[in-house]
Order: C-alpha cells, then sequence, then structure tokens
C-alpha cells in the first residue's frame, strides 16, 4: 500500500474515526484503525464492537492494500506533523509495517493484520433509509431530551 494525501484530510478523517476506537479492550485489534488504499480515496475505518465509524480521504494511491495502526499512535504523528502532503506506506517483506512522512518528519509504525479487523456491515442491506428534515430532528430531539 502506498498512498499521498494532505494533512489537513488525514487528520481530519483519523480524528472522526477515532471516535470508534475502543480504549479499554480485551482484543488489541479494535484498538487499531483500518487503512484501505483503493482508487483515488483512502477508507478509514474504527470499531468499538457496538458503533462503527468510516470515512474516506481522498489521496493519490500510488498502490492499492490494506493495514492497520494503532489510532492513537498514528493520529496523535499526523497531528503533530506540519500543513503538507503525508505519505504512508507499507514496508515491503516487514509484516505490517509502514512508514508515514512529513514535510520534516517521519515514523515507522508496525500495525496488525487487516484480516482481524471486525467485519464492518454495510448500510445496504436492502431495507429502505430514512431521510429526516434537519429542522424536525432537531425538534424531535428537544422534545425527548
Amino acid at each position: 500500500m502506498k498512498f499521498t494525501c494532505k494533512q489537513q484530510d488525514l487528520a481530519k478523517g483519523l480524528s472522526t474515526v477515532s471516535h470508534a476506537v475502543s480504549t479499554r479492550t480485551t482484543l488489541p485489534i479494535l484498538s487499531n484503525i483500518l487503512l484501505v488504499a483503493e482508487g483515488e480515496r483512502v477508507r478509514l475505518s474504527a470499531t468499538n464492537l457496538e458503533i462503527a465509524i468510516t470515512c474516506a480521504v481522498p489521496a493519490t494511491v500510488q498502490e492499492e492494500g490494506s493495514t492497520t495502526a494503532p489510532a492513537r499512535l498514528l493520529t496523535d504523528f499526523v497531528n503533530s506533523l506540519s500543513p503538507a502532503d503525508v505519505k504512508l506506506e507499507t514496508q515491503a517483506g516487514a509484516a505490517q509495517t509502514m512508514r508515514v512522512s512529513g514535510q520534516h518528519s517521519q515514523a515507522t509504525i508496525r500495525g496488525m493484520d487487516p484480516g482481524e479487523f471486525p467485519t464492518i456491515p454495510s448500510g445496504d442491506s436492502g431495507e429502505p433509509g430514512v431521510t429526516l428534515d434537519a429542522a424536525e430532528l432537531g425538534t424531535m430531539i428537544a422534545e425527548v431530551a
């Protein structure tokens, strides 16, 4: 896997999915974020087995693939980088090790096998979706809060 994206986009995506990361768990994979590089985006996913959050970050993908990385470590490192392009690539021959490079900094982060990451069900279950007006939803929430 190899891709380049903007630091701001990656930091925002990591921050979004980090809300679903388990802090205390008996399954170490749940403290990781799944990164899947495909097409012109990188899909970030996290779950605590009760909720799952997935978001896509625009990227220039040179080599498709997937890996996982410790959520807190990756998020903190990306947030510490200057606003410029960030390059992530998995190391050839090194099991689930990726190099994250910014303008003036780089780190090597060891992750886990993405095959261990729980499957996140898609919203395409065949059931009709629900569409609500924002004002109507606000009113509904206000009545029960």
